[in-house]
C-alpha cells in the first residue's frame, strides 16, 4: 500500500471551491491517504461540507476550532497527522490527480526529505504555468543558503510556499518545525527557512501539479505600510543568522518589500493622487537606493527592472501611471 501520505487543509470561510479542493484530493491516483481538515471558525456552509466528506470517506479526519488563523490551523493539523509524509493545500486550490504519486516517487528515488513542485495558476477553467525559481534537481541547504531568503529577483523567498510540496513528517517532528503564528506574512517561506537547513537533501521536480487558484476579491482602500513583512523579517533574522550572504539577502528583501507595498498601494480602490502621496511617504521612509545594487538584475524581467529604477528615482506619478492605467491596458491586449 505504501507510506501513508497526511494532507493538511486549514479552512475558514471557504464554501465557495471547498468541495472540488477536497475532491482533488480524495481522487488522487495514490490512494493512501490521510485528509485533516482544520475548520479555523467558519462562519459559512465550509463545517458542512467537511462533515459530509468525514463521514463518506474513512479517510478525512474533520477539526473544528476557534477562529486563530492559518498558522494555527496548520500547525493543528501537523499535530494531528500520522502519516510518513505530510502535504498542505489551501482550501480555494487543487491537485492534478497524479499529484501525490509524483511527489511521493521522487522522494523515493532522490531519498529526499522535502520535495517541490512547479504549478499552475488557475484562472477559471484556464491554467497559466509558473517555474520555481530554481531549476529541476536535488539540492543541499548549502547549495541555496546564499539566495533562500532573496535571490535578487524582487520575488521574495525562494521556497515561499508550503503548498506545492511534500515534506517527511519525521523532520518536522524531530526539529519541532511549525508555523509562525505570530507572523502574519510569509508565514509559508517562513517555515521552509526553518526546515530545509535540516534536511539532509531536498528536490525539485519538473511537475506542474498544484492548481493556485486566482480569482477576483474586493479592492480595498486601505493604503499603510505593510509592517508585518518587516516583523517576518525580524524572524528571518533569528532562524538565518548563520546563512551564507546574509546581508545582501537582507538587502535584496528590504527592495522586495517596499516594491510590495507600492505595488500593492498602486492597486486599491483609491484615487491616483492618493495614491501618489502614500508612496512619497513611502519611499522617504524607505528609499531603496542603498540596496538598488544588490539586486540581480540579469534574472529580473525588463517590465520589473523598469518600475524598481522608477521607484529608486521616486518617479511616483510614472510608476503608479504605469501598473494603474498602462498594466490593465497591456494586460487585455494580451488575452484577446
Amino acid at each position: 500500500m505504501g507510506e501513508l501520505v497526511s494532507v493538511v487543509v486549514p479552512v475558514y470561510n471557504a464554501e465557495r471551491f471547498l468541495k472540488p479542493c477536497i475532491e482533488s484530493i480524495l481522487s488522487q491516483t495514490y490512494k493512501n491517504i490521510e485528509l485533516v481538515l482544520v475548520d479555523d471558525g467558519s462562519t459559512d456552509t465550509s463545517a458542512d461540507i467537511c462533515k459530509e466528506f468525514a463521514k463518506a470517506d474513512s479517510r478525512v479526519c474533520y477539526l473544528q476550532s476557534p477562529h486563530g488563523g492559518v498558522s494555527i490551523a496548520r500547525n493543528t493539523g501537523i499535530q494531528k497527522a500520522t502519516g510518513q509524509y505530510i502535504c498542505f493545500v489551501d482550501s480555494d486550490d487543487l491537485w492534478e490527480p497524479d499529484f501525490v504519486e509524483t511527489l511521493l516517487a521522487e522522494a523515493h528515488q532522490s531519498n529526499a526529505q522535502v520535495v517541490f513542485c512547479n504549478y499552475q495558476y488557475l484562472y477559471g477553467e484556464k491554467k497559466l504555468k509558473k517555474k520555481i525559481r530554481l531549476g529541476v534537481g536535488k539540492y543541499t541547504f548549502t547549495d541555496v543558503s546564499h539566495i533562500a531568503i532573496d535571490d535578487g529577483t524582487v520575488t521574495g523567498i525562494l521556497f515561499g510556499s508550503v503548498w506545492g510540496a511534500l515534506y517527511s513528517l519525521d523532520i518536522i517532528r524531530k526539529y519541532n518545525i511549525s508555523f509562525d503564528s505570530s507572523v502574519k506574512r510569509n508565514e509559508d517561506g517562513l517555515f521552509n527557512l526553518c526546515l530545509l537547513p535540516h534536511a539532509t537533501a531536498f528536490s525539485v521536480v519538473a511537475y506542474d501539479g498544484y492548481l493556485y487558484r486566482q480569482w477576483k476579491k474586493n479592492k480595498k482602500k486601505d493604503l499603510e505600510i505593510d509592517t508585518e513583512v518587516q516583523k517576518a523579517t525580524e524572524r528571518i533574522k533569528d532562524c538565518c543568522a548563520d546563512f551564507n550572504d546574509l546581508e545582501k539577502q537582507l538587502c535584496c528583501r528590504y527592495v522586495s518589500a517596499v516594491f510590495w507595498n507600492a505595488n500593492h498601494a498602486a492597486g486599491t480602490a483609491n484615487s491616483f493622487f492618493r495614491i501618489c502621496a502614500f508612496l512619497k511617504k513611502l519611499l522617504a521612509e524607505y528609499p531603496i537606493g542603498d540596496h538598488y545594487d544588490s539586486l540581480n538584475f540579469e534574472k529580473i524581467n525588463k517590465a520589473k527592472k523598469t518600475l524598481i529604477t522608477m521607484l529608486k528615482k521616486k518617479q511616483v506619478f510614472l510608476f503608479v501611471f504605469s501598473l494603474k492605467y498602462m498594466y490593465p491596458i497591456l494586460k487585455s491586449v494580451v488575452k484577446r
